[in-house]
């Protein structure tokens, strides 16, 4: 269940980085890595998947863009992530006071799934460089403290 709430949780917060390429930049030249490392597992198209479901990257090969432009492509996946864990509260609001043991698979899928997104959120939009991963919530620090090399 973790392995593919992860995977599931890493899909929306990519395609929010997407869906904010395409709205800003009004381009289709993109591509998304759904896992950190490790195996490849599959590759469809835009999207390749490896075996390590830490974290997932975005790419895009723009030269000319401007701060707003990478501010809105940097807050799309954090964006999606929340917007995903939020629409999971009604469905989970239900299940508050029945003991986890009694209730069904989804309904402990869905309750995997709204903790793995709302970790994804925090995580994504917290400052954080650790060796050659870099935050959403960093690159917009950057971008913010001018370290963003506009074109």
């Amino acid at each position: 269940i973790f392995y593919f709430c992860s995977f599931l949780g890493i899909l929306v917060h990519e395609m929010g980085h997407v869906l904010m390429y395409i709205l800003f930049y009004k381009k289709n030249n993109w591509r998304v890595e759904i896992g950190s490392a490790g195996i490849k597992i599959l590759t469809i198209g835009k999207f390749t998947i490896y075996s390590n479901m830490i974290t997932g990257v975005t790419y895009f090969n723009d030269i000319k863009c401007n701060k707003f432009k990478m501010i809105m492509f940097c807050i799309g996946g954090p964006l999606a992530s929340l917007i995903f864990t939020i629409l999971l509260v009604p469905y989970i609001s239900k299940f508050v006071n029945i003991p986890f043991s009694e209730n069904s698979n989804f309904t402990r899928f869905v309750i995997a799934l709204f903790y793995t997104n709302l970790f994804l959120f925090i995580t994504s939009i917290i400052p954080i460089k650790i060796k050659s991963y870099t935050s959403d919530g960093m690159n917009l620090l950057y971008i913010f403290k001018n370290k963003y090399n506009d074109n």
